[in-house]
């Protein structure tokens, strides 16, 4: 008898516990969802979303760092010009921004000659004129976040700018140093690719980074928007490899990735390039990070489509590295650009080589691995 009393004391106990735990969770959960300002069906599927993909990512301590940032995440609305489409295929860009007053404007000019309409952007304290550009800009809708920069961080505010703007809707993610492309791209607009998504019935589309270089020393140009169209015109047109990490039905979940170009050859750096960029976001997406979203789509169900014409290496970057190394805000502790200020500080390297191809046109893309050419015009079945 006393052997039973005992357990059951030790069962209550537990249950205690138990309750006690669960009412902490909902006191903490409900405090978190009053800061991020979500209706409580909706944080409480976001907060489901990042535990279930918590549990299948490979780095669980960045998932943790980008599920706190979603829930302490404190965004101001600056200014408001955006009114969206009712058709949802008119796509969405989206873009993190700070101090970039040198590329926005290139930014904006281009993605509105590929048709863009709508933009979401989040200004992480700029104080060089960007801000102000910004308000100025038709169908564009302003935040603004006083937080230091990280790049989990960065992934969670994306995030949760996708589930203020809402879901059901196709997205563009890019950096502001990212111009999308793809071959037939003067022609044919970002909606007519949307509208071969989903004839085929794709949620999304892989891309890759290609790096843009002079043929001048790195960190040798002027900061102006011809400059970087007329001058960083050059990329590299082979030494890019698949690095393969096919696991079929493994619990844990590791991506495909394109890996090489222009960093790995000049400064021995694997940085993955590949990009799931455009997307179709539903109440079950999940922006992991701009290399794949959850639910995973491995290379090879959905075509490689594009290109983004990546502009890295302009004077005012350097300045701006050496900020993120003493922040040590970027992944790895910065790494990568501790090996690029490291190998330039005495040297004055330059991308260019023998086998470099100028950017002449979107017909230029056509001698890349892996980007397939779009087939802008069904074919007949004889």
């Amino acid at each position: 008898m006393k052997s039973i009393a005992k357990l059951i004391r030790i069962i209550q106990c537990f249950v205690r516990f138990f309750i006690y735990t669960v009412h902490c969770w909902l006191i903490y959960a409900e405090m978190s969802r009053k800061q991020t300002l979500l209706p409580f069906t909706v944080f409480k599927n976001e907060f489901i979303k990042y535990i279930r993909c918590m549990l299948r990512d490979p780095r669980k301590d960045l998932m943790h760092v980008q599920l706190q940032a979603f829930l302490k995440s404190d965004f101001s609305l600056i200014s408001d010009r955006l009114v969206l489409s009712n058709d949802d295929t008119d796509p969405i860009v989206i873009a993190v921004v700070k101090n970039e007053i040198q590329k926005i404007r290139l930014f904006f000019q281009h993605y509105r000659k590929l048709g863009v309409k709508q933009f979401v952007v989040l200004d992480n304290c700029s104080d060089d004129g960007t801000l102000e550009y910004l308000r100025d800009q038709e169908g564009t809708r302003v935040y603004q976040i006083q937080d230091s920069f990280q790049t989990q961080k960065k992934e969670a505010w994306i995030e949760k700018l996708l589930v203020l703007t809402g879901v059901n809707r196709w997205y563009v993610v890019v950096d502001s140093d990212e111009l999308l492309d793809y071959v037939g791209s003067e022609e044919h607009n970002i909606k007519e690719i949307i509208k071969k998504c989903e004839t085929k019935g794709y949620k999304r589309v892989w891309g890759f980074l290609l790096d843009m270089y002079s043929n001048d020393i790195l960190f040798a140009e002027k900061d102006s928007k011809s400059f970087m169209t007329d001058e960083l015109k050059y990329f590299d047109q082979t030494g890019y490899n698949m690095n393969l990490n096919c696991c079929p039905g493994a619990f844990i979940i590791h991506n495909d990735m394109i890996v090489g170009g222009p960093r790995h050859r000049v400064f021995d750096l694997d940085v993955v390039l590949s990009k799931q960029t455009i997307f179709f976001y539903d109440e079950k997406s999940l922006y992991r990070n701009c290399h794949y979203m959850y639910p995973i789509i491995k290379w090879g169900t959905v075509p490689c489509w594009f290109v983004l014409r990546h502009y890295k290496f302009l004077q005012s970057d350097k300045a701006e590295y050496e900020k993120r190394i003493l922040n040590k805000n970027f992944y790895n502790d910065s790494i990568e650009y501790r090996k690029v200020l490291e190998q330039t500080k005495n040297n004055d390297l330059c991308m260019f080589y023998e086998h470099s191809k100028s950017y002449e046109n979107s017909c230029s893309l056509r001698v890349l691995p892996y980007l397939q050419e779009i087939e802008w015009q069904e074919k007949r079945n004889n």
